[in-house]
């Protein structure tokens, strides 16, 4: 159905998807992060 190749390129697909998941996650939390020193800063 997905032809010869499938074996690299659906786990080569799903690699990627965990990846871009974990990046933004890690961008949010930055951004979080981010926010709360500025709001704090912001404050004094």
């Amino acid at each position: 159905m997905l032809g010869k190749y499938a074996a690299f390129i659906v786990p080569a697909f799903a690699i990627t998807g965990v990846v871009f998941a974990g990046m933004i996650v890690a961008a949010l939390a930055h951004a979080r992060r981010w926010r709360r020193r500025y709001e704090e800063l912001s404050r004094k």
